[in-house]
């Protein structure tokens, strides 16, 4: 009987760590396959770890590749990030998200002839929350995103300038309408995310004056040495 009732225990005990891979690899392919549709570009996870026990994990290397057209690889990169789910609502018809935390995320604001990067991923998921709403799919609930300390590129062709963000908090995303598709829930983060950025640029267009015009001196002083 002890021998039965340990190896029932090895089995449970088995059956919860697959449950937890299993829970990783659903939780990874969810996040590159909708992120793409959603904004219509490359989006890569390196790896999830969410715990089937507590529902809390820790998502790393989460990028988001720049739109076509633009000239940096990536618009946004994170390192890490935590989250935290219901675990109850994974398998029902609306994910309950209670909260999304990134530290120090790497955002490159680029700004072209179109328009700029970050502007293009939100006309993006505004063209496809319009499609999401007249499907059937499964809906989202985010209580609590938090986005600390961003470190911001502002990037132009000839000169790219670091320069300072404000967190971006936003509580209650799709509660009081009991869900939201995941386009909705990303036009409004994204949506802030880009206001924030236009004012920032309008701030710091001096900023890339002087970069371009250091870049021309550098370019100026080889061209001496040459010639």
């Amino acid at each position: 009987m002890k021998k039965v009732g340990l190896i029932l225990l090895l089995l449970l005990v088995a059956g919860f760590l697959g449950t937890g891979f299993y829970l990783d690899t659903l939780v990874k392919k969810s996040i590159e396959v909708v992120g793409e549709r959603v904004l219509g570009t490359q989006v890569t996870l390196s790896s999830v770890k969410l715990s089937p026990f507590s529902g809390r994990g820790v998502l790393e290397g989460l990028r988001i590749k720049n739109p076509d057209k633009f000239n940096s690889d990536y618009a946004i990169e994170i390192s890490k990030l935590e989250v935290e789910l219901a675990l109850g609502s994974i398998f029902s018809e609306t994910l309950e998200i209670l909260l999304i935390n990134i530290e120090k995320p790497e955002i490159t604001y680029e700004l072209g002839l179109g328009g700029t990067n970050i502007g293009t991923l939100l006309a993006k998921l505004s063209s496809d929350s319009n499609v999401s709403a007249q499907r059937s799919e499964k809906k989202v609930i985010i209580r609590e995103f938090r986005m600390s300390e961003p470190r911001v590129k502002l990037a132009a062709s000839v000169a790219t300038v670091p320069v300072i963000l404000p967190d971006i908090n936003i509580d209650g995303i799709g509660i009081e309408e009991g869900g939201i598709t995941v386009a909705n829930a990303g036009k409004q983060i994204f949506g802030l995310l880009n206001r924030s950025l236009a004012t920032l640029s309008l701030k710091d267009i001096n900023v890339i004056k002087e970069g371009i015009e250091k870049k021309v001196e550098q370019i100026k002083g080889l061209l001496d040495k040459i010639f």
